[in-house]
């Protein structure tokens, strides 16, 4: 076989690998759309079926395509790829995130520590202090995980422990978790009467701020009254139920306050937690973990997760499918638009509000708006997020609203200072504050009118 023989034959395997995996792409797609998320999701993924079924036309065509054609297709396609593959080799370790980040400190004036989340744990170790890395435990819900196999799903992190957890303002925020891993002081848990309970996600938990300048840390300052914090990274509607029930009720605290981000409380979380039939367990009044009593078996699970692959294994998932760089463009940003609110989501609350009454005590959905809602131009604001249907959902349930957006930052006269360096991302520390602010206001705005 001569040279150019063989080199036809090399491109025509190629091309019949970039047919295969487009076939691969669409079958890909169905599953996703119509089994994990049983069409909920199919609407969304209507650009994703038209590019695999474009790729499977195209590559079926350059098969009968002269040699030299095919050469030039082959290495304009290759060269395309090994591109967009660079750039997310290069955003998967954080770096162009990070070096934005980096830049718009600089120009604020703002010292920006550059360490890495390893190497400072690696710095505290070096003084003694045995630090561990901040984890997500809803990954241990995740089906495709060997993770899922552990005899229980924890909802918090590992306790009594520095972890270090995030930096979006410059400096890395840590905290000493207490006896179940939550960021509170551990002396909260001892006191007889618990006035406040807060539940949410990472925006509740406090990322990425010191405990004393989160949402919790600000109440308890400004009221002088007790603030546990049960919110925790990754958490979404179905998590933050199971939290209440598992780790909230034991203290009966007089305000429940829900705090619902608008950014994926329901267009990513709820329909990633519903995907498991042991979180709508939960759902059922008498089921519990009894989590409360298994710190220890939760410790040597998160321990095993921190040590394991997982992450690792998540990364090249994450590579192969380009989701920094779809991300950064914003390639899927529209799709939010149309998703549907899932009944599910008022089950859940009625049934946390039912739960909260039983025990003495008023829940409150607190809505946070996300940094696109300010960043974007020409934004309706009753229906971005269907934000209008969401609070109209909640008060039909006789929950009172606290809506951040209408109550705190649209009256605000710099609302990009609400957010950590001005940026895409959490709030800042004076963010939380006027999130903490708007809250005490409105609860005794709503007693006083009881």
């Amino acid at each position: 076989m001569n040279n150019e023989s063989t080199s036809s034959s090399i491109v025509n395997v190629i091309i019949w690998l970039f047919l295969l995996m487009s076939i691969f792409l669409l079958i890909y797609i169905y599953y996703r759309s119509e089994i994990v998320y049983q069409g909920f999701k199919s609407v969304i993924y209507f650009k994703y079926y038209i590019i695999s079924i474009l790729g499977v036309i195209f590559w079926g065509f350059a098969l009968k395509l002269s040699k030299s054609v095919k050469e030039k297709i082959v290495l304009l396609v290759a060269s395309i790829l090994a591109s967009l593959y660079l750039v997310e080799a290069i955003m998967s370790i954080g770096f162009i995130k990070k070096y934005s980040r980096i830049i718009a400190a600089h120009e604020q004036g703002i010292e920006f520590d550059s360490r890495s989340k390893l190497q400072v744990i690696d710095d505290y170790r070096d003084i003694g202090v045995n630090a561990v890395a901040h984890v997500i435990p809803r990954d241990f819900i995740d089906p495709a995980s060997s993770l899922n196999t552990v005899p229980i799903t924890p909802f918090s992190g590992i306790s009594n422990r520095m972890t270090v957890f995030c930096n979006e303002n410059g400096e890395y925020a840590t905290f000493v978790s207490d006896r179940y891993g939550f960021n509170n002081l551990d002396a909260l848990w001892d006191s007889e009467k618990v006035e406040w309970l807060l539940i949410g996600d990472s925006f509740t938990e406090g990322a990425c701020v010191d405990p004393d300048k989160n949402i919790a840390g600000q109440i308890q300052s400004k009221t002088g009254e007790s603030v546990i914090n049960l919110g925790y990274s990754g958490n979404g509607p179905l998590i933050e139920l199971a939290t209440l029930k598992e780790y909230g009720e034991i203290k009966k605290p007089k305000k429940v306050i829900w705090l619902y981000l608008e950014e994926n409380d329901l267009t990513e979380n709820l329909p990633y937690e519903k995907e498991s039939s042991f979180l709508l367990n939960y759902l059922q009044p008498g089921f519990t973990q009894n989590l409360i009593h298994k710190q220890k078996l939760i410790n040597d699970s998160l321990s095993k997760y921190i040590l394991s692959r997982e992450n690792e294994r998540r990364s090249v998932r994450s590579f192969m499918f380009l989701s920094n760089l779809r991300t950064f463009i914003k390639f899927d940003y529209q799709l939010d638009k149309i998703f549907k609110i899932d009944p599910l989501f008022a089950e859940i609350l009625m049934e946390a509000r039912d739960r909260v009454n039983a025990q003495g005590g008023q829940l409150y959905f607190v809505y946070l708006p996300e940094f696109s809602r300010y960043s974007s131009s020409n934004v309706d604001h009753g229906n971005y997020k269907k934000r209008n249907e969401v609070i109209s959902i909640v008060q039909d349930l006789k929950i009172p609203v606290i809506d951040i957006h209408q109550n705190s930052f649209i009256n605000h006269k710099d609302i990009l200072s609400m957010f950590a360096l001005r940026m895409n991302g959490h709030y800042s520390a004076y963010g939380y504050k006027e999130v903490a602010n708007t809250i005490i206001q409105q609860v005794k705005k709503y007693e006083n009118n009881k």
